[in-house]
């Protein structure tokens, strides 16, 4: 049996100044096997890390992989032929060795200059090459089939050795051709790769033209359509008589003999502001997002004169205003029936009065364990609150250790409302399972918070952990009663610590003057204790039912942000009967405890910080960045809501929107994470968007009906509410205060100041009484119930 195929610890010791790359099956060709599978790896420092799941997948299954070096002044010499020059072969003999098909390869450290190919020839045939870091060529790694079917093995197990450049030169001087700025026999011609080079279309758009960019210097000197002399920027090592540069302004195009690069005005124009080297100036330099917007932003604060700014602000304003169109259409109709690549068990069917998204019942990656496990052991089936549930373990498992390129945290603000007996309560019970089944119970904080000194306590020993509230309607009702000033302060600091996952949290000043009356002696024995904590980060999940919340609701819990932070979840699943359940056979998945237990404690620095947990230490994160299809469908929601933000400014309840985004950059953030990536995709941001955009928009229409700052109008609404719900038959007084509990505990004056209220309010009238013999009916609907005659 063949030998499994694995990266050695002596590649993966070398940490990330080595990048990985998946390699071709050979299925066609054997050759194959040696030519990269991966795309996008020749980007600044791309390729993929040791612990990529899909590259050790990859390996797994028995296929080759590659490495190049990205730094740590890591040199490749590969080796085809070492038979001729043993005092060359001897500067690697204490180095790490890898025996190839047909030679080796010797991995060592050099000062030799970054991103630099040197080819090896002599008489006899080609020798080899030497690769510095930066090099966009990948070689095959140990373990791994060479095409003739030996293997790539480790000869030398050493350390990578120290070799000076100036050695190394001294011993290949014979065999490498340095470049020389002789000049030729024949006038040199721009290169047919260079000349028939694609042009960026940013160089149309403003204009750009390669003799206005880079002229020749120098003694210049015509061939046909083309100008040759001196490189304008980097020169020549032969003054004025230099002609290692030429460009043809009929074609666009430049050269760079010394160099052998070219390109189009727009590659020039980075060569000139130093965003690229002109050795780097070859196809596909400008590729990479950050190289081209580093371009992009010096013309447009004047790097090239006011006028190419302008141009470039008016095309891009152009540009974006016709994307956001686009976007704003295509967010309307998203389709993430190909997203979610999960496998639902079969269930029993739950019938409910209305219907939701499949999206809002899954949530893509290793987090679906939770729902399933959630849905599989609950008496009561609630799924909405399943994927809640499954958001908040994700929530607290990468809090304080995994960001955003945007600075976003993964801990947030989660709601959950249901009506009493709806089976809510399962949702604490399957997190503090998840937690304690994959060592994680430490991150169980307290089940709230009295006052801003018990966040700032609670944090100080946890500075990472997740707060299940019960009752959390409750905990607003207790806030709106006067002299609650302790309450009060806890609202606040939870509103503080929400913006301050990459800050500071400080608790509110105390006073110490029992401190100061001490004595001299017992003052000194006391040490001041900072209780500032770094990167604080909560995950807050309140669980409540309906009345409770709605009518403890204030417009003051809108206005101060507080609510708008939440995420909320109304289930529409009411009472039901609980079902059998055998518990014995349902357990939490092995995939769900690992990934909670390695991500609890990853970190992007070096060592082992799984202890490093104390408020003033925190670990180095890991940043996940956006990528730009992300970037587009969060700009175009952006565009989408605040269109309701305006609509909505009269009313107030414009705040309600303004957290969506930074909820939506945190969830994306969890569900990329779940799902295994290194970058936070389009399609996970499209998944946040619907989920928040989902929930928020419900949210804004209850609360909208239900915000009150007194009793009588928080009544009012109420009656409002459930007149609307009875729709055509209307409501009697006796129907209403059964369905009212504020009503019904009102005097009779006060109930018909009510009734006449939402009359005159809300457009509701009385329903004319049907002909028939006995006590004529009473009922109040909406006016659009009513006869034309009546309604007026």
């Amino acid at each position: 049996m063949n030998a499994p195929i694995v990266i050695p610890k002596e590649l993966i010791e070398l940490g990330d100044d080595i990048r990985y790359i998946r390699l071709k099956t050979g299925e066609h060709d054997p050759e194959e096997r040696k030519r990269p599978k991966d795309s996008g790896w020749t980007r600044g420092t791309g390729g993929r890390f040791a612990n990529d799941k899909a590259l050790l997948e990859w390996v797994k299954k028995g296929h080759n992989y590659g490495y190049h070096a990205v730094g740590g002044n890591i040199c490749i010499f590969d080796c085809d032929d070492t038979l001729y020059d043993p005092s060359l072969i001897s500067l690697f003999d204490n180095t790490l060795t890898i025996k190839t098909g047909r030679g080796y390869h010797f991995l060592f450290k050099s000062y030799l200059p970054d991103n630099e190919k040197f080819i090896l020839d002599s008489p006899a045939g080609h020798i080899g090459h030497i690769l510095t870091p930066g090099m966009k060529f990948q070689t095959v790694g140990p373990n791994c089939i060479h095409p003739n079917g030996g293997r790539y093995v480790i000869v030398r197990n050493f350390p990578l050795t120290w070799i000076p450049a100036s050695l190394i030169m001294q011993h290949i001087s014979n065999y490498v051709s340095i470049p020389d700025e002789t000049t030729p026999v024949e006038p040199p011609k721009i290169p047919r790769h260079i000349s028939s080079c694609a042009r960026l279309p940013i160089g149309d758009v403003l204009g750009l033209r390669v003799e206005d960019i880079g002229y020749p210097n120098g003694n210049i000197r015509q061939h046909g359509l083309e100008l040759q002399g001196v490189h304008p920027f980097h020169g020549s090592s032969r003054g004025n008589k230099g002609d290692n540069y030429c460009i043809n302004p009929t074609n666009g195009v430049w050269c760079c003999f010394r160099c052998n690069s070219g390109g189009d005005a727009t590659m020039l124009l980075a060569v000139k502001h130093g965003v690229i080297s002109c050795s780097e100036a070859k196809k596909g330099a400008l590729d990479d997002q950050a190289t081209y917007t580093k371009l992009l932003d010096i013309i447009r604060h004047g790097g090239e004169g006011q006028y190419l700014a302008d141009k470039l602000i008016e095309y891009e304003t152009k540009q974006k205003e016709e994307h956001f169109k686009k976007k704003d259409d295509e967010l309307k109709c998203v389709d993430l029936s190909g997203l979610l690549n999960i496998i639902r068990e079969k269930q029993t069917p739950i019938v409910t009065t209305d219907t939701l998204p499949d999206y809002v019942l899954s949530i893509p990656g290793v987090l679906q364990d939770v729902v399933s496990y959630y849905n599989a052991t609950a008496a009561k089936p609630q799924p909405q609150i399943a994927v809640q549930t499954a958001i908040a373990i994700g929530a607290v498992i990468l809090g304080r250790r995994w960001f955003t390129n945007e600075d976003n945290g993964s801990s947030m603000y989660l709601a959950v409302v249901a009506k009493s007996s709806a089976g809510k309560e399962h949702i604490k019970t399957v997190i503090e399972r998840v937690l304690h089944a994959s060592d994680n119970g430490k991150l169980i904080g307290p089940p709230g918070y009295t006052s801003a000194g018990g966040i700032a306590s609670a944090l100080f020993k946890q500075p990472n952990h997740i707060a299940i509230i019960d009752e959390f309607g409750r905990l607003l009702e207790s806030t709106n009663k006067s002299g609650n000033s302790n309450q009060m302060d806890a609202i606040t600091g939870m509103l503080q610590v929400y913006g301050r996952q990459t800050g500071i949290y400080s608790p509110p000043g105390y006073s110490d003057i029992s401190n100061i009356r001490k004595s001299k002696r017992r003052r000194d024995q006391d040490e001041d204790v900072c209780l500032d904590i770094h990167r604080p980060a909560i995950t807050i999940l309140g669980i409540t039912t309906p009345s409770t919340l709605y009518d403890s609701m204030s417009s003051s819990y809108i206005s101060n942000g507080f609510f708008p932070r939440f995420v909320t979840v109304d289930s529409i699943y009411g009472r039901q009967v609980s079902r059998r359940r055998n518990l014995q056979d349902q357990r939490i998945s092995d995939r769900l405890i690992s990934w909670c237990y390695e991500n609890a404690r990853a970190h992007g620095g070096e060592g082992d910080l799984d202890n490093v947990y104390g408020p003033q230490f925190y670990p180095t994160p890991i940043t996940v960045p956006f990528s730009e299809g992300a970037y587009d469908l969060l700009e175009a929601y952006e565009e989408e809501y605040q269109k309701y933000q305006d609509a909505n400014e009269h009313s107030g309840l414009d705040v309600m929107w303004g957290r969506c985004r930074e909820n939506v950059q945190r969830l994306s953030l969890i569900v990329a994470v779940s799902c295994g990536a290194y970058i936070i995709k389009a399609e996970h941001v499209s998944w946040a968007i619907a989920y928040v955009k989902f929930y928020s928009e419900r949210m804004i229409k209850i609360v909208g009906g239900n915000v009150s700052d007194t009793n009588f109008e928080a009544t009012k609404k109420s009656v409002f509410a459930a007149i609307e719900a009875a729709g055509k038959d209307g409501l009697t007084l006796s129907e209403i205060s059964k369905r009212c509990r504020k009503y019904e505990g009102l005097e009779t004056r006060m109930r018909a100041s009510v009734i006449d209220a939402v009359v005159s309010d809300y457009g509701v009238g009385i329903l004319p009484s049907p002909s028939q013999r006995g006590r004529r009916r009473i009922a109040y609907a909406l006016n659009k119930y009513l006869p034309e005659e009546d309604a007026n």
